[in-house]
């Protein structure tokens, strides 16, 4: 018997046997909610693995990268660090817009802080990890 969650109700739930209307509460809320954000998920790490492909395939030298990790799940944000950590390793310089800053600081090799337009930060990415004046005085972290 296959019961869809719209028409889960306390009647359904004795024909299954699952003798709690509560069973299928949770089915009901896992379907509409979880589902839907994982096959959004799965749907914008494919979105973004085609545009990295798309941009490898015509040997590029710089790929310029905008909040990538914006609204992802933290496993899709996993594999994004792991695909960009290759790409730098066979070469191609990075740059990354990232409103996450501790994120995109451990990817980087060196980092420009800008405030109000003006740099007020060129270094080692690192430094900025591990100076925490410098950390809460420009990022807020």
């Amino acid at each position: 018997m296959v019961v869809r969650a719209g028409l889960a109700n306390r009647e359904t739930v004795g024909l299954l046997g699952i003798g709690s209307y509560w069973a299928v509460w949770i089915f009901k809320v896992f379907t509409y909610n979880v589902i839907p954000a994982i096959a959004l998920a799965v749907i914008a790490s494919a979105i973004f693995a085609l545009a990295i492909g798309g941009a490898l395939a015509r040997s590029i030298k710089v790929l310029l990268l905008d909040e990538p990790y914006a609204g992802l799940a933290p496993v899709i944000v996993q594999e994004i660090a792991k695909t960009l950590d290759r790409i730098r390793d066979q070469g191609i310089t990075s740059v990354i817009v990232q409103a996450n800053a501790v994120a995109a600081l451990r990817l980087a090799d060196r980092a420009v802080i800008l405030d109000t337009g003006k740099v007020v930060y060129d270094d080692s990415a690192q430094k900025v990890l591990d100076d925490e004046k410098l950390r809460a005085e420009y990022l807020a972290i």
